[in-house]
């Protein structure tokens, strides 16, 4: 009677921890399959908001990102590949414009990029994943296209300075710790594809030394030893040279810590990275409703990811931004 009784007990118990930690066997699907019904345009765009007109390279990037690490929906990742490529083309700093759609999908106006270098680099990180873990058709895509995929490799550190940061574009002359943190990861990912896709060493090295020199300038001019935490940017036409963080602001004060360590500026294994992914929490974790929110909460549990915390699996349900389906993807794949 008490043995079978404790039989129960651990049923109902083992029941309740598999529904927390068991892999979400049901997000990638949901998630991708909501991407493709919801945010690409007849061209293969990716829109920045579900049934919306607006289409952005960054957020582009970020949700095909998503279905590349997770396997999921290769034509939509072979779409958006072949569309940020052709109006790459277009551009003098091969990076796409913003665009706003029309009917049936064309692009009816243009905008200026919010940044090229974010925009670069985020590519590269989707050219690596598609290449890496991709289908036979993305692998053979990314090595059809290596003359473009270099020249974008390329873009990346157009507005690179002495210092070794990178200008967001070459007429805004501000160096963005959350930008700069994204190209050191964009061109590791760059000098890994160039190694194993295009078997071109030489370029591999060049991309391995100017993201170490990235990492260099994020260490020495954007870290601040008083407080620290990293400056969201240093800029020669700012306002303000050489802002400290205000860990209250989840944008792009908070972020810029959680960025630096999910993208390898800081050693996951540190005690820096854990200290600053603590500090920047009350704003990140739980963010006021408003633009983005939900995204800043998932880059910070991705960060905490990345220092080894524990992930618990949740159940989709659609996001205001096609993105933070991708970041979705990243998270629970």
């Amino acid at each position: 009677m008490h043995f079978s009784a404790r039989r129960v007990i651990c049923a109902i118990l083992l029941s309740a921890l598999c529904g927390v930690f068991a892999p979400p066997t049901r997000l990638p699907a949901a998630a991708g399959r909501w991407i493709a019904n919801n945010c690409v345009a007849p061209d293969g765009a990716i829109t920045v908001r579900p049934g919306g007109r607006r289409v952005s390279g960054y957020f582009g990037n970020l949700t095909a990102l998503g279905l590349a690490h997770a396997g999921r929906e290769p034509g939509v990742v072979l779409g958006w590949l072949r569309w940020y490529i052709a109006h790459a083309r277009k551009s003098p700093n091969d990076v796409p414009d913003d665009a706003t759609l029309g009917s049936g999908g064309h692009v009816a106006s243009t905008h200026q990029p919010d940044s090229t270098d974010a925009y670069a680099a985020t590519f590269l990180m989707l050219a690596w994943a598609a290449y890496r873990g991709g289908t036979p058709v993305l692998r053979a895509f990314v090595i059809q296209h290596r003359s473009a995929i270099e020249r974008i490799a390329l873009s990346t550190v157009a507005t690179q300075q002495r210092d070794g940061l990178t200008w967001a574009r070459p007429s805004h002359h501000v160096a963005y710790a959350i930008d700069n943190a994204q190209v050191y990861r964009g061109l590791l990912d760059g000098a890994s594809m160039a190694g194993a896709a295009y078997h071109d060493f030489t370029f591999s090295r060049l991309l391995l030394r100017d993201a170490k020199r990235v990492k260099r300038g994020m260490l020495q001019f954007l870290w601040n030893p008083q407080l620290q935490t990293f400056r969201p940017f240093i800029g020669a036409r700012s306002a303000v040279l050489y802002p400290n963080a205000d860990m209250h602001v989840p944008y792009p004060d908070a972020l810029a810590q959680a960025t630096a360590v999910l993208y390898g500026i800081l050693s996951p294994k540190g005690a820096r990275a854990t200290a600053l992914l603590q500090r920047a929490r009350p704003a990140l974790a739980r963010p006021s409703p408003g633009a983005n929110a939900l995204e800043f909460k998932f880059i910070y549990i991705a960060a905490r990811k990345q220092i080894g915390r524990r992930v618990r699996p949740i159940r989709f349900s659609p996001p205001p931004l096609c993105s933070e389906a991708g970041w979705e993807l990243l998270l629970y794949r």
